[in-house]
């Protein structure tokens, strides 16, 4: 039989003794493991957020990390990649910016892979130009994500050089002429463009309708035939 007292002394007397103990055991167990175990794991082990492969370890073992907070930005201690969906990111000028968007189709060129070419969708287009160093290029970041199978999901490396050539109109079966060949002349509101062509002897000034260009061929949709000999240089002095 105890008094009320004595028990309440005895009872807080075993709480403390098992404080000490547990405080104890955490103790070796940094000692010998490197970590505290506890019943929700160890409070010392940082558990990744999502599945992938271990890309960069910044720290070696024994090497001191700081935890994040409000007041510091904490340690990197290990940069996970998921390579389940690899993504394309590029940057495209101002006057092709206009022509893309969400959705588009288009091939990624892979140089470590000696131009190995893979699917894509463009997924983003910024709504805003990136700042330049020198302050004259304007360029827009867009992204893209890969389309992969199993056996190219293992030589892909994040961080590889690509170049990505985006289809913004196609032409097939059409006629078509070097655009160097292509003249224009003043009409009231807009420049008319036209060509040269030899016919019936003479020096012939046809004006055509064009099409789509890739900078060295223009397709003609009116004005010529196939029959017609476009005259290479203008002769008109």
């Amino acid at each position: 039989m105890l008094s009320l007292e004595q028990y309440e002394q005895d009872v807080q007397a075993w709480e403390i003794a098992q404080e000490e103990a547990t405080y104890a055991k955490n103790n070796l167990d940094f000692v010998l493991k490197g970590y505290i175990g506890g019943v929700q794991g160890a409070s010392n082990i940082i558990k990744s957020t999502i599945g992938g492969i271990v890309s960069e370890l910044p720290y070696k073992e024994g090497s001191v990390v700081t935890e994040h907070s409000n007041f510091k930005e904490g340690s990197t201690i290990a940069t996970i990649s998921d390579m389940s969906a690899i993504f394309f990111q590029g940057k495209v000028g101002e006057m092709e910016v206009a022509y893309l968007h969400p959705g588009m189709q288009c091939e990624v060129s892979l140089v470590a892979m000696k131009g190995k070419k893979l699917l894509a969708t463009l997924t983003k287009v910024a709504p805003k130009a990136l700042e330049s160093a020198d302050g004259t290029s304007i360029k827009f970041a867009i992204e893209g994500k890969v389309q992969i199978n199993m056996e190219d999901k293992e030589s892909i490396k994040a961080g590889y050089t690509a170049t990505a050539d985006i289809v913004l109109d196609k032409a097939i079966n059409v006629l078509a002429i070097k655009e160097q060949y292509v003249h224009t002349e003043e009409a009231p509101g807009e420049n008319v463009p036209f060509v040269w062509v030899y016919e019936n002897n003479k020096k012939v000034k046809k004006h055509v309708e064009l099409g789509v260009s890739d900078g060295i061929y223009v397709e003609i949709k009116k004005g010529l035939t196939a029959n017609d000999q476009v005259m290479t240089e203008d002769d008109s002095h």
